[in-house]
């Protein structure tokens, strides 16, 4: 694409540069590679460390790649057999256009994002919560502990927990920021890994640092409830990049 600018009466084409992640990048080579028949449908594609390793990107960038190329249809991941070329052409997705290699943030930056933030955020409800904020998050974390498939329902009691968690500062401005971090975490991608790395599997290590973060809040205790989010993160974190695929 040209930008057409003018400058001291000089008309000047410049070009535009899309800013793209990294797991986009090696995305669209992978692709050219399938396009060029190097990588033939049917071929089994190198582990995530293997080929992290020979192009020298983290291994998270590897699997961030896969998984948008799964979305986009040219590969399939067949956890602990491989990952095997499958298309050569893209598929066309529920809006009707083509999938694209941009699946929006990566996991590893999401939670990056969301410890920051709602770490704060937990520290700040320990000395705003009211007792009914408390017993929402207590009702929440039920509703959470009673569902084997919480992301399946029509409820998202994680969401909600941690959307009524910022509610607690007493501030919309949070509410908004936890509700944008949520949109990205309930994302394709982030949904993807989720799928592959059987996170609804290692539910009650994450239900523990959440019934810690409320006994925290009853206690107006900040930096213990700033830690139990962070371990909340951390434990799901170590889930997404320590549980192998392929």
């Amino acid at each position: 694409m040209k930008i057409i600018i003018m400058i001291e009466d000089q008309i000047i084409q410049f070009k535009s540069f899309e800013q793209k992640r990294i797991y986009q990048k090696v995305a669209e080579h992978l692709v050219e590679l399938i396009n060029t028949n190097e990588l033939s449908v049917g071929q089994r594609l190198p582990p995530e460390r293997e080929l992290a390793k020979k192009i020298q990107v983290s291994r998270n960038v590897v699997r961030e790649a896969f998984l948008a190329l799964e979305i986009a249809g040219y590969i399939e991941i067949r956890v602990g057999v491989g990952t095997f070329v499958v298309s050569k052409t893209p598929q066309i997705s529920n809006m009707g256009g083509i999938h694209n290699l941009d699946i929006g943030a990566g996991p590893i930056d999401i939670l990056a994002a969301r410890k920051t933030v709602e770490g704060e955020i937990a520290a700040i409800s320990a000395t705003t919560a009211t007792h009914d904020d408390i017993n929402s998050l207590d009702q929440a974390l039920v509703e959470i502990l009673n569902d084997t498939k919480v992301e399946d329902t029509v409820n998202d009691w994680p969401r909600i927990f941690h959307t009524r968690l910022a509610s607690s500062t007493q501030n919309p401005i949070y509410i908004s920021i936890v509700d944008l971090l949520w949109e990205q975490t309930r994302g394709p991608l982030f949904e993807n890994f989720r799928k592959h790395t059987k996170m609804r599997e290692n539910q009650n290590v994450s239900q523990d640092h959440r019934s810690k973060l409320i006994n925290c809040l009853k206690q107006k205790d900040a930096s213990g409830a700033r830690l139990a989010m962070h371990q909340h993160i951390d434990a799901v974190g170590d889930i997404l990049t320590h549980l192998d695929m392929t």
